[in-house]
């Protein structure tokens, strides 16, 4: 009988810890239960240069409320998706992230031979001002090496903003 105290405070923790979408084993998209989730959101952190888990999640009364949708987690869960696996697979990717109430166009081309060989990034930003044209970024990045995915870092690099400079 003593065990189950300890039992209950365990059940609460995981319960309170379980993200959003998870499956009741804690399998996401990020991995197959709470451990690789949290594990791949700290590589994904890292990745993209952010400062902590408060990018995309919320925190109220003093707790990280994994299930509250915000616009970062939607924009991460289709640039997994949409973008990183759909590259990979197929070897191009197109996805328009709506961002601050504003549309991006972003796509990508993996040439794996000759001299460009590497991922090709185009990005159209919306214009600043009414009347004006968009802008549009592109960049060359290396293919990851032999055996390896990928990954958000492959592009980011440790910076959100990588193409912006922001």
């Amino acid at each position: 009988m003593r065990w189950i105290p300890s039992l209950c405070l365990m059940l609460l923790i995981t319960g309170a810890w379980t993200p959003l979408g998870a499956d009741d084993d804690g399998r996401t998209i990020w991995g197959d239960d709470l451990r690789s989730t949290l594990k791949a959101m700290k590589k994904v952190q890292r990745s993209l240069g952010v400062k902590s888990c408060l990018h995309c999640h919320v925190k109220q009364d003093g707790k990280v409320k994994y299930e509250i949708e915000t616009e970062h987690k939607e924009i991460a869960r289709s640039m997994y998706y949409a973008f990183v696996d759909t590259l990979a697979n197929t070897g191009k990717a197109r996805l328009e992230v709506g961002h601050d109430s504003t549309s991006v166009l972003i796509s990508a081309v993996r040439k794996l031979k000759g001299e460009d060989a590497g991922i090709h990034l185009r990005v159209v930003l919306p214009a600043k001002n009414k009347g004006k044209e968009p802008t549009t970024l592109s960049r060359r990045i290396d293919l990851p090496g032999k055996d390896q995915p990928i990954e958000c870092g492959t592009c980011h690099g440790g910076k959100l903003h990588f193409l912006t400079q922001e």
